[in-house]
């Protein structure tokens, strides 16, 4: 059984679907997703 919650899932699925453009968007960073909307995007150093 999963502990990660049903929101964590949600966002997940999101990003899934939304990867192509998040990248294009954020190149070459890390991003938060909460919500299904991007809270922060870092370097990846």
């Amino acid at each position: 059984m999963s502990t990660m919650s049903k929101q964590f899932w949600e966002d997940w699925e999101w990003e899934v679907k939304n990867h192509h453009t998040l990248v294009k968007k954020y190149p070459n960073k890390w991003i938060a997703v909460i919500n299904k909307k991007v809270i922060v995007a870092n370097n990846e150093e």
